[in-house]
């Protein structure tokens, strides 16, 4: 779970303000969506290899919503009477903004799959392609714990090879994408602030 919020600096003026301006919805729908767009960019360029780009896919697809209640199961944008909350609920979201070790939490090891066309399966751990392991073959690792899965003659349908590596320990790079950018706050302070006090006031 990773968000970025935004809040009026002095929260005790929004009934003034909301009392000249009106509801101050729409242009906190407005900053949000700027908040997901740049989020979703930011992640997109931290990638530069179409592999990685690809498995993205979840995280992405959460930072599609636009407004409250039109993105994914796991966006996330909240709308508040001073601000609001925008970013995704996907549970590694955090881990990949910040990167850092990852260590296996219930196996010994870590199942890294190699083929493209198996990293695009939903179900890709070795226990789902070869449940009683009568295909894969364990090589282990002679400079470090773990090793590879290796299908010798392609029966599982990815190729003959590796098709996973095994490790104890991983470090994802960090994708520092859960921020504003000082283009996106100037944006915000001088396009889309005035943009909406102008509207309010020739409709008001």
């Amino acid at each position: 779970m990773v968000r970025v919020t935004v809040e009026h600096r002095n929260a005790k003026l929004i009934p003034d303000i909301q009392g000249r301006l009106g509801d101050l919805t729409d242009f906190h729908i407005a900053v949000g969506a700027l908040g997901m767009s740049g989020m979703r960019d930011r992640l997109y360029h931290s990638y530069s290899m179409a592999d990685d780009a690809y498995r993205t896919g979840r995280l992405m697809n959460s930072l599609q919503a636009e407004r409250a209640g039109h993105g994914g199961p796991e966006s996330h944008f909240e709308v508040t009477r001073t601000g609001g909350a925008v970013g995704s609920n996907v549970p590694y979201a955090a881990q990949q903004d910040v990167g850092g070790p990852i260590t296996p939490v219930t196996a010994k090891l870590l199942a890294i799959p190699v083929p493209m066309q198996l990293k695009k399966q939903e179900t890709n751990w070795p226990r789902d392609i070869d449940p009683g392991r009568k295909v894969l073959r364990f090589v282990p690792s002679k400079k470090r714990t773990g090793g590879v899965l290796i299908d010798d003659k392609g029966l599982l349908g990815f190729g003959a090879g590796i098709l996973y590596v095994l490790a104890d320990r991983v470090v994802t790079p960090a994708k520092n994408f859960a921020h504003w950018a000082r283009e996106e706050i100037e944006f915000i302070q001088n396009d889309l602030w005035p943009r909406f006090i102008s509207g309010r006031g020739r409709h008001g």
